[in-house]
């Protein structure tokens, strides 16, 4: 990721699973709306398309290599993300499947089942 400077009525968002399906139409759509979209999902060849689509078509968009199934690589990315930005406003996790539980109960250990 390289830093960037984007205003503070922009809003940084992160998507996990952005490489295709509800992740890649909701990065698209908050990318419209004018905020910078830090895509992450394995596909790393569908997230370059992507990118490179949205900002051939004016918006503001960057992409990582992202497997949600391992932590350190999930940290690094929001690390990296941080480091650039120096906020992430909005998270968006469509990568995965997991138990349902409200987050806040933090079922971390179940996420890895």
């Amino acid at each position: 990721m390289t830093t960037t400077f984007i205003p503070s009525d922009r809003k940084i968002v992160l998507v996990a699973g952005a490489s295709s399906g509800v992740g890649e139409a909701t990065a698209r759509h908050l990318a419209a709306a004018g905020h910078h979209a830090v895509l992450g999902a394995r596909r790393a060849d569908r997230l370059a398309l992507l990118t490179k689509g949205l900002s051939a078509a004016g918006h503001s968009a960057e992409y990582a290599e992202l497997d949600v199934t391992h932590p350190a690589g999930v940290h690094a990315s929001t690390e990296a993300a941080l480091a650039c930005h120096r906020r992430i406003d909005v998270l968006v996790n469509n990568a995965g499947v997991m138990p349902l539980a409200p987050l806040a109960a933090l079922r971390v250990a179940e996420w890895n089942l």
